[in-house]
């Protein structure tokens, strides 16, 4: 009989020790793997009007960029937009008694609050005609094919350049809207947004 009680306390001490090592290894296991909730795994709440990106370029690389998006508009009059060191200047002939007759209008930017980029009418030059700017610009309005958003206010003798309203993707959902603008310093700074 002792033989039979040594081994049940043999087997006691054996079945004790197994299951305190599965407990310590379950133990174990939930720390090194905690439980993760559903909220892990969802997205943040995100503003709508947040910028995504900063995105901070020159007047080089922004010239480019606004000509290749004028091109998808083509019209039958060939224009070219192009940042100077003070002023937006619009390049363009006009065809008059068969004689082409340059056309330039150099333009002061603001940035609008909502990101929009207002251009007013600084000078303006037709060959070596004088004619009043709000008359040239409702011409220039009829002759060029513009982008919808490019929109001309002759008599206030403005152009605005919705940046907001500029389709980036198929879904109409991104768009840019200028922070900054500053052609002296050559930094443009633009924020890309969902809508």
């Amino acid at each position: 009989m002792a033989n039979e009680g040594k081994k049940w306390k043999v087997a006691f001490y054996t079945l004790l020790t197994f299951m305190i090592s599965i407990f310590i290894v379950i133990v174990l296991l939930v720390r090194m793997f905690p439980s993760v909730d559903g909220e892990s795994y969802e997205t943040k709440p995100f503003s709508n009007n947040e910028a995504l990106f900063t995105i901070e370029t020159d007047k080089q690389r922004f010239t480019y960029f606004i000509n290749s998006l004028l091109k998808e508009n083509e019209s039958e009059v060939p224009y070219v937009i192009e940042l100077g060191d003070e002023y937006v200047e619009f390049r363009s002939l006009f065809h008059l008694f068969g004689q082409e007759i340059p056309i330039q209008i150099y333009f002061d930017p603001t940035v609008e609050p909502n990101g929009d980029l207002l251009l007013r009418v600084d000078s303006f030059q037709l060959g070596v005609f004088s004619l009043p700017v709000d008359r040239m610009m409702m011409l220039l309005q009829e002759m060029l094919d513009l982008a919808d958003w490019v929109v001309f206010y002759p008599v206030d003798e403005l152009v605005e350049l919705k940046m907001t309203e500029l389709p980036l993707d198929e879904l109409g959902k991104m768009h840019l809207r200028f922070k900054t603008f500053n052609l002296q310093e050559d930094l443009l700074e633009m924020e890309l947004y969902f809508n």
